[in-house]
């Protein structure tokens, strides 16, 4: 090997070390607790807080919970991801120590919870989530639509004319005006597809994939599957559950645009029995007491467990100061 090789090699071998030890000290920076000698890193905090988030129903209320890091709803699932990491690291520990190591992570807790404690279902406790949970084995009527869709947003459209290219100069009303026309098309082109198909209705699947601009349900012939009333515009709802199968309706029009439905096959309104739901009200039940055994397993274990708050800003007390501070500032 020639000196210059050497000298390449030697600074690339330095290089990897000086990046090696960059990588130990940003994980090293990145450690927020150290729970019997296993570390929980930030990432895997930010991970677990935005699943907890997510999960907590704020998500679905347009709530921002990260935006206010001293509010009550991000401490709160600050306090509760701390607690769920902690405790994930001691009943791994466990797993580890029972030498419970086939199977997913989901079966070896499973095996966890039995080596504690005999999981068993009774008829009586099924049969009492069956009557208490009645709601969830009871299915709305329904019916199998298909539709064809033609766009017609008088708003949109003028949003596509103005981003032409070849029509920047425009005014308002010649926008307005392209609009009304192009609106005036889709009709025309909705009401020549009607008359199409009250002719050839076996036809409507050919059609659908050739002018739908639904382009999720436009591919399979513009099937949208068994929909109940509360999952449709009222419009459409009263069409659909008032035409013949195997018919095509008239044009409905929505504020997006223009349908044609037909409707290939209905469901009545039903009530699963026990018996066919049982395995699944069991399997349910299982779970649920697998994982209050394993939780309290993981809260022994936690008061037996050796726990260091590497970052002080994740300790259950600096916690609640934080929130006691916040509360006694309004």
């Amino acid at each position: 090997m020639n000196k210059n090789a050497k000298r390449l090699l030697t600074i690339f071998i330095i290089l990897l070390i000086m990046y090696a030890i960059e990588l130990v000290y940003v994980y090293q920076k990145s450690i927020i607790i150290n729970v019997d000698g296993t570390n929980i890193t930030k990432p895997q905090f930010d991970k677990n807080f935005d699943k907890n988030a997510n999960e907590s129903g704020f998500a679905v209320l347009g709530i921002d919970i990260k935006k206010d890091k001293n509010s009550f709803l991000y401490l709160l699932i600050k306090d509760k991801t701390v607690e769920d990491l902690i405790k994930q690291v001691v009943i791994d520990e466990e797993i580890q120590k029972k030498h419970i190591t086939a199977g997913s992570e989901e079966s070896k807790k499973k095996k966890l919870a039995e080596s504690v404690s005999r999981i068993v279902i009774s008829d009586a406790e099924a049969e009492k989530y069956y009557q208490q949970y009645l709601n969830k084995f009871t299915h709305d009527e329904a019916v199998k639509v298909s539709h064809i869709f033609i766009a017609a947003n008088n708003q949109k459209i003028e949003n596509e004319i103005k981003a032409q290219p070849g029509n920047k100069s425009l005014s308002s009303e010649e926008i307005q005006a392209k609009a009304m026309r192009e609106l005036s098309a889709r009709r025309e082109k909705t009401k020549l597809l009607l008359v199409a198909l009250k002719d050839n209705p076996s036809s409507f699947k050919k059609f659908a994939r050739e002018n739908s601009d639904d382009k999720v349900s436009a591919p399979n012939g513009g099937d949208l599957g068994f929909v109940t009333r509360s999952q449709m515009s009222e419009n459409i709802a009263k069409v659909v559950f008032s035409i013949k199968p195997k018919t095509v309706s008239e044009i409905v029009q929505t504020p997006n645009g223009y349908h044609i439905l037909m409707v290939s096959d209905r469901k009545k309104a039903s009530q699963e029995p026990f018996e066919k739901v049982k395995a699944q009200i069991v399997a349910t039940l299982e779970k649920q007491k697998q994982d209050e055994i394993l939780d309290n397993l993981a809260t022994k274990l936690k008061k037996q467990a050796k726990i260091k708050y590497i970052n002080p800003d994740y300790t259950p007390k600096s916690i609640l100061d934080r929130y006691n501070t916040t509360q006694s500032g309004k």
